[in-house]
């Protein structure tokens, strides 16, 4: 936990500026993980969650399934900030659509990890860690959201290359469509003593 505590509330003097600084001649940084309880929950940052500077080097940190936002107001930068050629300047992926069925689909480099997050309409907080899913070696990606509770507000997405764990910023956000209204066509239905049952 890093600016909250364990139930995710606010400490006492836990609003920083940068949730976490990766700094010049840095490399193999891991932050997060796939595993259960290895994912940080990195709050109440006012600029950036995680700032990843340039220098010679500094690349190769993984970053992965992180909640990281602020909550009121959101974040002024960005959840993940790679200023300056950090990590290689690793480029986001890129999300083409979100259709009504939910159906997340883009484009990135093949083999790649994308992790998807539900983020705010500013594209500033990934709020919730939502799937991973990598790239065909066509260099595109699909991912069915049904059942993940986004219908109605916005994802986001980056990307991790999984041969230098080199981990990117997160795309632009878009909208999920609300939840399909239910048309009822047709019933049938009988009176029992004083109930209708359909």
């Amino acid at each position: 936990y890093i600016g909250c505590g364990a139930n995710l509330g606010q400490i006492s003097g836990g609003s920083q500026q940068w949730g976490m600084k990766i700094g010049n001649n840095t490399t193999g940084t891991v932050i997060g993980g796939w595993l259960p309880g290895e994912a940080n929950q990195i709050l109440y940052n006012t600029v950036d969650g995680m700032w990843i500077t340039g220098g010679s080097p500094n690349h190769y940190h993984r970053i992965s399934r992180n909640p990281i936002y602020n909550t009121a107001p959101s974040m002024s930068g960005k959840a993940i900030n790679l200023d300056g050629g950090g990590n290689d300047g690793y480029a986001a992926p890129v999300v083409t659509s979100v259709n009504g069925a939910t159906i997340m689909t883009g484009t990135g480099s093949s083999a790649d990890s994308v992790e998807i997050f539900e983020t705010d309409a500013g594209c500033k907080n990934a709020l919730r860690y939502l799937a991973t899913v990598v790239v065909s070696g066509a260099g595109t990606w699909s991912k069915d959201l049904t059942g993940l509770g986004v219908n109605g507000s916005y994802v986001f997405a980056n990307v991790r290359n999984n041969t230098n764990q080199n981990t990117s910023e997160f795309s632009v956000c878009r909208s999920a469509p609300p939840p399909l209204p239910i048309t009822l066509l047709s019933f049938d239905a009988e009176l029992q003593e004083d109930k209708t049952v359909l």
